[in-house]
């Protein structure tokens, strides 16, 4: 049984494809990080993921636990709302923290298409660069293939922000670099790296 976060995995009607881990020059939290950020989408991912001028995040709820993050009620707008969708709309999207490198976001498609949800592993190499591996769970009633090539494809547009992102390490100290409110899924992730009292892959906060 897999654990809630990612329940989809072994859901009757679902079925999941593992993607071949990914060698990127990058810190766990640096790809977690951008995996759970919205703000960057229309920017990196023009075309499939969203478009200018539909760059609103929206206000979303986050909730930081002792056992992770959660973020719900994250709409936003894409060119294709679903992976069957020919027109463009609103999406709803889960985002979970479970473990300080592994996140889960789950897609929920507003026109009643079948929703998804992609695991997302950072498995560090040294602390600026990591193995990232990807498992998707999505209906039996989708092509996997085109599923895992459209993903992957994601992912290339992903990997040179990823690397070129300075310092490598992420800074848990919040005046350290400046957030919006978009951010505030990542400023959540931030604080529960730095109550764990993480030193690896980070820059932990100074004692004030």
């Amino acid at each position: 049984m897999e654990p809630e976060w990612f329940q989809e995995f072994d859901e009757s009607g679902y079925q999941s494809v593992h993607h071949a881990p990914r060698l990127v020059h990058a810190s766990g939290p640096r790809i977690i990080e951008n995996f759970l950020d919205m703000a960057h989408i229309p920017f990196v991912h023009p075309g499939s993921l969203g478009a200018e001028p539909q760059t609103e995040v929206r206000d979303y709820s986050v909730t930081v636990t002792e056992g992770g993050v959660e973020a719900v009620g994250c709409v936003f707008w894409q060119p294709a709302s679903g992976p069957t969708a020919v027109h463009g709309g609103d999406v709803a999207y889960t985002y979970r923290v479970a473990y300080t490198f592994v996140a889960v976001l789950t897609k929920w498609p507003v026109d009643d298409a079948p929703n998804f949800s992609i695991m997302l592993v950072a498995s560090p190499v040294d602390e600026a660069s990591c193995r990232a591996w990807m498992i998707s769970a999505f209906s039996e009633s989708l092509d996997a293939g085109s599923f895992h090539d459209f993903n992957e494809a994601v992912f290339d547009e992903d990997i040179p922000i990823l690397e070129s992102q300075r310092p490598q390490r992420i800074p848990l100290d919040p005046a350290a670099e400046m957030h919006q409110r978009a951010d505030k899924l990542s400023a959540a992730y931030r604080q529960y790296l730095q109550a764990l009292g993480l030193t690896y892959g980070v820059l932990p906060a100074l004692p004030r």
